[in-house]
């Protein structure tokens, strides 16, 4: 139904009839997009561009955003806290 019509064309019947509809955009748009910039959506962490968390909870104050680990890089002392759990 979705490949039915273009963008456009959802957009006016969008406008017409006043139904739920937004695009999906694709990660590049994203990025680009001033209104996720002007909301503080887009950051660079570690030279990396990535998306925060879109949705603002009224008990978290502030998020935390940490780079991803490297493979293996925390394998050891998780598995030394499961074995000790294991006792």
């Amino acid at each position: 139904m979705f490949k039915s019509k273009t963008l456009k064309e959802w957009g006016e019947l969008n406008s017409k009839y006043d139904f739920c509809c937004e695009p999906v955009k694709k990660i590049k748009e994203v990025i680009q997009d001033d209104y996720f910039r002007s909301r503080k959506i887009i950051f660079d962490l570690d030279g990396v561009t990535q998306v925060a968390m879109p949705v603002v909870f009224s008990l978290f104050k502030y998020l935390h955003y940490s780079r991803a680990p490297k493979l293996g890089e925390h394998t050891k002392d998780l598995l030394a806290k499961l074995q000790s759990k294991g006792k």
